[in-house]
């Protein structure tokens, strides 16, 4: 909407809201208005000149003034105006005049005043305003109404319905049919979103076509279901595309096309020719609407298809150059799956029937049931293929089809097949727009047009074919200028045009020199001078295609069904989708079962199995990866056609996602139950599988991730290993992170760039649930808790707070020897405030009162006397430490005692210790083969042992992160299971990696990469 139409609509607003004085409200539905129409950083802009129009009205104004005010204002603009636009003003006119809650006649005549100069009759006004004024929906019953609801049955005489479940309140349509144009207002107290803004309840706004409506519960309604229900559809054959002055700018600046400029209708066959890199391709996906225009317009019956897409939906069809076809299924199956997702409201039997006809009238039918294969892998001919991808088109019907280089690498009985079969589709009604090289001349002559561009996408000709060569003739005053063919056998040289259009100059000794005698602009402008056309932009009714894409859960099964037909269909695919994890899970599991010499084989004893673990799950890393690394790369050329067709990305992302996971379900499961047995790891086999199934499942959206940011096969695979290394450096297993360089380690927890490794956490979510959660560590492990933390304080804690205190006693003395030399002062200060900071811990639990002093272990006031109380009070804890070791060690005592009460008894209980006792496992996780027991970081001492005995202690609800290998985490001030809360992580990394997916960011990041690498 143009700058002068968006003011004169305001004017006429103000005109109207002017019979006392503008109200609060009928400023909002204003501002509503512009909200709708303009940028929002405009919106205060356009409501300030609102207002400025405002003061320059008197207080009251007169019918008869108003009259004269609107006149001046519509007069100079009716002509301008569409009738969608006119509706528009409408629409809030009577919002405007309704928003106080009272209409005044002033209000009324007006109302009906800017109808009449609108054309618009009163009953079309009545209803308007009804449907904008009436809050009821009993009052609303009307055949240009659409309701939308949750009820199953309503009861409505004329207006059409739709029932969306869990929909609260109603969502009111409004078409009115001469217009083309839809409204919509909610008649409800939830929140509704159209197009992601919230709107406000019962206020009527333009449905405009891409239109999406949403609810807070989920619910979404999108622009083509919600019209498709109030149109029929009727045929008609009448499609007139036209170009109007159209070019095309590459990012790095070059001009692919320019000031290109035809008009064609139905029934017509288009050759588009020129020089090689001359832009007949970018002007193919221009004119389909794959390309917008740097300038100029692309009309389908008067319909810019760039900005009015939706309303050609289904007209238009593409066929590449490359397949787009599915190479494990059968050409039948090919074009089946697509019919299905071109026809969402047809049958099964219906679409098969559909099918067949296709196949029947291209003359298929023999093949149909041959798997297409691939161009190496030949099953069907060259030609064959070009008539399936053809197929895949024709069986929607479109009115207009664009086909890019339908002979290339076909023999000429091929292309001759191929040619005919587009020229009967033209005699069909079609309109058919098709890039040709070197044409034979029986093909050339099959073409009704043939428009012609030059280097750097100058248009040199559009025009009957044969009368191109004689034009061409004819500008370079050629002898034979009056003979487009061959008088004897009526061939036509299609060549002769590029010999013409690029003859050289002739130097003195009559070689032939580098300078074209004529140049693309000297062509283009003898053309416009000769043979200008005139294009008008005829608004003829379009038809929409038979096609109706199906809703995206229909179109999810569809692209699920279709990707486990092929992957069933591909023999060798699913031998090693099923083979790769058992073997692997037998090779690992046979050579890492290991047992002491002279030993028979038991868990307990096999030092492998912390390994074991972590191989385990760069198994499932590899695996994930290994299956949806092509994913998307090998369907991108499918998916261009698909997004042609408007149909979901996100949900052809979904099934991929789907059918993904399930073989990730099954693969991991054949390699936990395999690996499980031959080394007898018992009680785990769910959370086992929950892990590498979760991690597994990660490591599919990374794949999909790669898969859809590159565009080699060679690329993607070189990117696998790089995305699993760091997965096997930084999981805390092979490098500790202790061992870090200085600027990635953290020693008080795991460093973020171990946290960011889907490795780490399923590593240490699968150790230490072995550890905690079986039989025989269930009733000992709370024992043993105590006992090895009140160790820990006996022998490492306790005593290292004493070694601080005393440090910082010595340096106290020998200062007061040496008369105040401060050498060594930071040092003794930092020592105190270790000792402070550590007491402060054992004092919140045991009351501060019992060290009168901690307040005084400052480096000025600590003295003899201090330091004499803060040693007895530490010997004090180490004596309870002590009492609490001692009670925990005879409580283990008399627990072990009674499970060993009878033979029977102690046999079970050590068959339950070598079934899932792991020494060694158990060795990494109290972290007893660390050489630093206790470091200390910032004043703070930190234990650097036991890490499978202690809690967490969070700074703040947010807090998650540990050292590797606690028993639980926190977040949000609840404290869950390692295991739980590990899974929940790979889940929340791995819906990270969804989210980038549905929004094609690995995509976008490689298109800016490349266009910048051009630049």
């Amino acid at each position: 909407m143009g700058e002068k139409l968006l003011k004169a609509i305001l004017q006429i607003l103000v005109v109207v809201a002017k019979e006392e004085d503008v109200t609060k409200d009928e400023r909002e539905v204003v501002r509503s208005f512009l909200l709708q129409n303009v940028h929002h950083g405009d919106v205060n802009k356009y409501l300030g000149f609102f207002d400025e129009e405002a003061k320059k009205l008197p207080d009251e104004i007169s019918l008869e003034e108003a009259k004269l005010s609107i006149e001046r204002v519509i007069l100079p603009l009716n002509m301008e105006m569409t009738n969608v636009q006119k509706s528009v003003i409408v629409i809030n006119l009577v919002q405007l005049i309704a928003a106080d809650g009272i209409v005044t006649q002033q209000e009324d005549e007006l109302l009906y005043y800017v109808g009449l100069h609108f054309n618009m009759d009163e009953s079309l006004l009545r209803t308007v305003k009804n449907f904008v004024i009436e809050r009821r929906v009993s009052h609303l019953d009307m055949r240009q109404m659409l309701f939308i609801s949750s009820e199953k049955n309503p009861n409505f005489h004329w207006a059409k319905h739709i029932s969306y479940e869990g929909l609260i309140g109603h969502i009111a349509l409004l078409c009115l049919p001469s217009y083309g144009v839809y409204f919509m207002k909610y008649m409800g107290d939830k929140e509704l979103y159209l197009n992601g803004v919230a709107i406000r309840p019962y206020t009527a706004l333009n449905f405009a076509p891409g239109s999406i409506l949403k609810t807070q519960t989920g619910i979404t309604l999108f622009y083509s279901d919600v019209v498709g229900n109030f149109l029929s559809r009727q045929l008609r054959d009448n499609y007139v595309l036209s170009t109007d002055h159209i070019s095309y700018e590459f990012p790095n600046g070059d001009k692919a096309l320019r000031d290109v400029h035809f008009e064609e209708s139905s029934g017509k066959l288009i050759a588009i020719m020129g020089m090689s890199g001359s832009g007949k391709t970018t002007l193919l996906n221009v004119l389909n609407g794959m390309e917008s225009p740097t300038e100029g317009r692309v009309l389908i019956n008067g319909i810019d298809i760039h900005r009015d897409a939706n309303r050609i939906e289904g007209v238009v069809g593409y066929i590449p150059q490359d397949d787009l076809l599915v190479e494990d299924l059968t050409v039948f199956e090919n074009l089946y799956y697509s019919a299905r997702l071109c026809f969402g409201q047809a049958t099964r039997r219906d679409i098969k029937s559909r099918v067949e006809h296709v196949l029947k009238d291209l003359g298929l039918e023999e093949i149909q049931d041959l798997k297409v294969g691939s161009p190496l892998q030949k099953t069907i001919s060259g030609g064959q293929r070009k008539r399936v991808n053809i197929a895949l088109e024709l069986i929607r019907e479109p009115a207009v089809l664009f086909v890019d280089e339908p002979t290339s690498g076909l023999s000429s009985r091929d292309s001759e097949r191929v040619i005919d079969l587009l020229k009967e589709l033209s005699l069909k009604g079609k309109l058919v727009l098709t890039v040709i090289h070197q044409p034979s001349s029986d093909i050339f002559k099959m073409f009704d047009k043939l428009l012609f561009l030059d280097h750097g996408g100058y248009q040199v000709y559009y025009g009957n074919p044969i009368r191109g060569v004689t034009y061409f003739k004819e500008m370079m005053d050629r002898v034979d200028k009056a003979h487009g063919q061959c008088l004897d056998c009526g061939n036509v040289n299609p060549e002769q045009i590029f010999d013409i259009v690029e003859s050289k100059v002739v130097d003195e000794f009559g070689y032939e020199t580098s300078k074209r005698r004529v140049g693309p602009e000297t062509w283009a402008r003898w053309f416009k001078k000769n043979q200008g056309i005139r294009v008008e932009a005829k608004h003829i009714p379009v038809v929409s295609s038979l096609s109706h894409v199906p809703s995206a859960f229909r179109q999810f099964f569809v692209y699920v069904s279709r990707d486990v037909q092929a992957k069933r269909a591909n023999l060798q695919y699913l031998i090693m989708t099923l083979a790769a994890p058992a073997v692997l899970s037998f090779l690992l599991a046979s050579v890492v079962r290991h047992s002491p010499e002279g030993e028979s084989y038991s868990f307990s004893l096999n030092v492998n199995i912390p390994a074991y673990f972590f191989m385990s799950i760069l198994v499932a890393l590899f695996l994930g990866l290994m299956v949806s690394a092509e994913e998307v790369f090998k369907d991108k050329k499918i998916l261009k056609r698909e997004m042609f067709l408007n149909l979901s990305r996100r949900t052809y992302i979904h099934s991929k996602l789907f059918v993904l996971f399930f073989i990730s379900a099954v693969q991991t499961m054949i390699y936990v139950l395999i690996g499980d047995y031959i080394l007898h790891v018992e009680e785990m086999t769910f959370s086992y599988w929950m892990v590498l199934f979760s991690v597994s499942c990660f490591a599919n959206v990374l794949g999909l991730n790669v898969s859809s940011a590159f565009n080699s096969i060679a690329t993607i695979y070189i990117t696998v290993p790089l995305l699993l290394i760091p997965q096997i450096i930084l999981s805390g297993t092979i490098v500790n992170f202790d061992h870090l360089h200085p600027s990635l380690s953290d020693k008080r927890r795991v460093p973020w760039i171990g946290e960011l490794m889907a490795s780490r956490w399923a590593y240490e979510a699968l150790v230490v649930d072995k550890y905690l959660d079986n039989p025989f560590m269930k009733d000992l492990y709370p024992h043993d808790r105590r006992i090895h933390l009140a160790e820990y304080e006996i022998s490492y804690r306790l005593p290292t707070i004493e070694r601080y205190l005393e440090e910082a006693w010595k340096w106290r003395v020998s200062v007061s020897k040496l008369d105040g030399s401060e050498d060594g002062y930071d040092t003794y200060a930092h020592n105190l405030q270790v000792v402070k900071n550590e007491l402060a811990k054992d004092l919140s639990q045991h009351g501060y009162e019992n060290l009168d002093v901690w307040e005084k272990l400052e480096p000025d006031s600590f003295n003899r006397k201090i330091y004499h109380e803060t040693a007895g009070f530490i010997r004090v804890m180490r004596s309870l430490s002590t009492a609490r070791y001692k009670k925990a060690r005879k409580e283990k005592k008399d627990f072990l005692s009674t499970t060993g009460s009878t033979p029977q008894r102690k046999l079970n209980y050590e068959r339950l210790r070598k079934s899932h006792d792991n020494r060694y496992l158990e060795g990494m996780l109290k972290g007893i083969s660390s050489t630093l027991r206790i470091i200390e970081v910032d004043g703070y001492l930190y234990p650097n042992l036991y890490p499978i005995y202690r809690k967490p202690i969070p700074q703040h609800i947010f807090d998650f992160r540990t050292r590797l290998f606690y028993p639980e985490k926190h977040i949000f001030r609840f404290f869950l299971p390692t295991l739980h809360f590990n899974v929940l992580v790979l889940w929340f990394m791995s819906s990270v990696l969804i989210l980038s997916l549905l929004f094609n960011f690995p995509s976008l990041c490689t298109r800016m990469i490349s266009q910048k690498g051009r630049r």
